[in-house]
């Protein structure tokens, strides 16, 4: 049952490429990612609250979460919101699609983790796997596909979320996953605050569209809570 609950969790994560490309045309990119995470992290406290009742960390641990908030959430979302303004959709989700191999191999490196067979044949069938639905299974439609600095970027962003997922490891030792999802996205939130004013939020907030809210509130939602909280629980 987990892993079909987990092919709605990827749906939900493959639908951000597309609405985080509505919403960078309507709102600057700190400020889409303040937003995101705030409205994120309003939803998921009050359930880890509920789910995890020593909701608490220590300061000792605050640097890990500040690295797990500043790299993971904010850089990786910030690299993602501004590739999105010099690529398609389609692009950066197969570029996003390589995290499992930078993941893997970041881990051999910094945890000596090994990478075994079934990861080798895991990361395969992945990559096959977006390959195939971008492709609709003609290699004609390649012809079409190339490289700019949208996917470059993309391609940072990645190894930003690859380092996340290695300091999360060292943090879910010690606190449930969705307190470790929680607080990150508090420290994001945090952090981003400041920033939005020097995008002037009193001069674009007025024309921001519907639709650019609903492509938010879907990447805050379903995108950051729904998939985070299927993956882990």
């Amino acid at each position: 049952m987990k892993k079909y609950i987990m092919v709605l969790a990827t749906v939900f994560w493959a639908g951000a490429f597309i609405a985080g490309k509505f919403s960078v045309e309507e709102f600057p990119i700190m400020s889409l990612v303040f937003f995101r995470f705030l409205i994120s992290t309003l939803l998921i406290f009050p359930i880890m609250i509920k789910l995890d009742k020593d909701w608490k960390i220590t300061r000792a641990d605050l640097p890990i979460f500040l690295k797990l908030g500043t790299i993971g959430i904010i850089g990786y979302h910030l690299l993602f919101f501004l590739c999105l303004k010099f690529t398609t959709a389609t692009n950066s989700s197969l570029i996003g699609a390589t995290n499992p191999i930078i993941t893997a191999i970041l881990a051999c490196i910094i945890l000596k983790e090994k990478i075994t067979k079934n990861h080798i044949i895991s990361i395969f069938l992945s990559i096959c796997g977006v390959i195939l639905i971008f492709s609709n299974g003609s290699i004609e439609s390649f012809k079409n596909f190339s490289m700019n600095i949208g996917d470059i970027i993309m391609m940072i962003a990645v190894v930003c979320w690859a380092i996340y997922s290695i300091i999360s490891k060292k943090a879910v030792e010690k606190y449930s996953p969705i307190k470790v999802t929680s607080y990150s996205f508090l420290v994001c939130t945090v952090i981003m605050f400041p920033f939005i004013f020097l995008e002037k939020p009193y001069v674009y907030l007025p024309q921001v569209s519907i639709n650019g809210w609903i492509s938010v509130l879907y990447m805050a939602v379903f995108a950051s809570v729904c998939g985070y909280l299927i993956q882990q629980i």
